[in-house]
């Protein structure tokens, strides 16, 4: 792969899409100074739970990040401070194999800087997060704290039936996966792109699970410059009543 970006010096779009094999150990390293937009989607077969991939990414001019992944690979940025754009989606098949997801997911996330901790996306103005069954929704806590600037925010909830395979009563499923309290927590202070530029928030793929409407809700109360929410597959009723910070906030449900 270092071949093929030592013979094009002034490449700007470049896209992996494959399958990794299993219980292999396999480092991928991006460097190139020219790259604006990254595209990487991978399936990881069942069998691969144990193998380790890392990529190793060095793109100064780095300016869109699409990132689709089922077992999360490990992720090193040394330099994306141009990054304006960042597709994030990811699922995890297996429930068992949550805690080690949510974790590279946030290391994901905080290799983005040098330092230990998340960084600051300062130039970030439009995400779209898409969350599975088998996934956390910390992140959108996270990221919502680290974006000052994020005018349009997509999050996008799937359902995703092979998460039920580790649960044999469908109570089960319900009790620890989409009822547990740990799905949503609102952060501790109100995050500045909610007060001064979140413009456009959508919500899809909504079933009105409580943590669910929670995160609508907070939205929807906290957002004091929001002009527009949309809520697709959406009852208007769970709303009917929440507050809004933003008077000229239209709810749209579709």
């Amino acid at each position: 792969m270092e071949k093929i970006f030592s013979s094009c010096p002034v490449l700007e779009c470049f896209t992996i899409d494959g399958l990794l094999g299993f219980n292999d150990v396999l480092n991928f390293n991006i460097s190139v100074p020219q790259l604006k937009t990254l595209r990487l989607e991978f399936n990881l077969s069942c069998l691969g739970q144990n193998s380790k991939h890392t990529f190793f990414i060095n793109c100064p001019k780095l300016e869109s990040l699409d990132i689709k992944q089922d077992i999360l690979s490990n992720y090193s940025f040394e330099n994306v401070k141009s990054l304006v754009k960042a597709n994030v989606n990811l699922w995890c098949h297996y429930v068992r194999h949550q805690r080690a997801f949510s974790n590279r997911a946030t290391a994901l996330l905080a290799l983005f800087s040098n330092g230990g901790c998340l960084p600051a996306f300062d130039n970030l103005s439009e995400l779209k997060l898409v969350l599975h069954d088998c996934y956390h929704w910390d992140l959108l806590t996270e990221l919502l704290k680290r974006s000052p600037n994020l005018e349009y925010l997509v999050v996008e909830h799937k359902e995703d039936i092979s998460c039920f395979k580790d649960y044999i009563m469908h109570e089960n499923y319900l009790k620890y996966v989409l009822y547990s309290e740990h799905r949503w927590r609102k952060p501790e202070s109100v995050p500045v792109c909610l007060i001064s530029h979140l413009k456009t928030i959508t919500i899809r793929g909504y079933k009105g699970y409580p943590h669910e409407k929670k995160v609508a809700k907070y939205l929807l109360k906290k957002g004091q410059v929001l002009s527009k929410i949309t809520i697709c597959n959406g009852l208007s009723k769970d709303f009917a009543m929440s507050r809004r910070a933003s008077k000229a906030c239209q709810l749209e449900f579709i």
